[in-house]
């Protein structure tokens, strides 16, 4: 998601996921289920307090870790370790928020962006809701041969119909050398596609968030 993550909060639904996003003063992001261990409550309704997620049912609160330090009606008491808020771990890198939800721990090598050697990013982009599974626009990401004519004023304008295309692949990356060294299209494993064409690059996320609707994050 677009790094919008202030001192307050963001929720959405990611990968068919409600996740709720907070950031405690001068600290990083910090990424959660969007629900209450105590009664289910959905949190988002609540409000961030001293860094804490509060929630609206009953008070329980939640430090960034997911552990309960109190529980409100019983504040003499420990609270029990079940009562835990499930989390995410979360990256910001590149504008953007970064969850992981899978179920092992997250990669420890840098979020995928520009290869700038060194460059920092000043270009545009926008974001485009879909209805469509992701799958299709990652699907899209590999289908080089659709470029000269679907996309003749913009990527497609470097490629012609009859391309010598010479895909490379490197662990979870795959890209694909169209015509000349300087443009390929790409895909970083699972959802994240980059493209260069000549001098320009192109960065695009393609963002599940349920079974049907999908977001993109292009960035050029």
């Amino acid at each position: 998601m677009p790094n919008t993550v202030q001192s307050g909060a963001v929720a959405c639904v990611r990968a068919s996921r409600r996740v709720y996003s907070w950031r405690r003063p001068l600290c990083a992001v910090h990424g959660a289920v969007d629900r209450c261990p105590h009664r289910g409550a959905q949190l988002s309704p609540g409000k961030v307090v001293a860094g804490e997620l509060e929630c609206p049912f009953h008070g329980f609160r939640f430090a960034g870790d997911g552990a309960c330090p109190a529980i409100p009606v019983h504040p003499e008491r420990q609270p029990p370790g079940a009562m835990r808020l499930g989390s995410f771990p979360v990256r910001e890198a590149h504008g953007f928020v970064w969850v992981w939800t899978g179920p092992s721990e997250p990669p420890p090598e840098p979020v995928p962006f520009f290869d700038l050697a060194g460059w920092s990013w000043a270009g545009s982009g926008f974001t485009e809701p879909v209805a469509n599974h992701h799958s299709r626009a990652v699907e899209n990401q590999l289908d080089y041969p659709h470029l000269p004519f679907v996309h003749p004023g913009t990527i497609g304008r470097v490629v012609t119909q009859d391309m010598d295309a010479t895909p490379v692949l490197e662990g979870h990356r795959i890209r694909a050398h169209i015509g000349k060294p300087e443009v390929f299209i790409g895909l970083v494993a699972p959802s994240i596609g980059r493209n260069k064409t000549g001098p320009a690059w192109q960065f695009l996320a393609f963002v599940p968030i349920d079974e049907q609707p999908m977001i993109y994050y292009v960035r050029s």
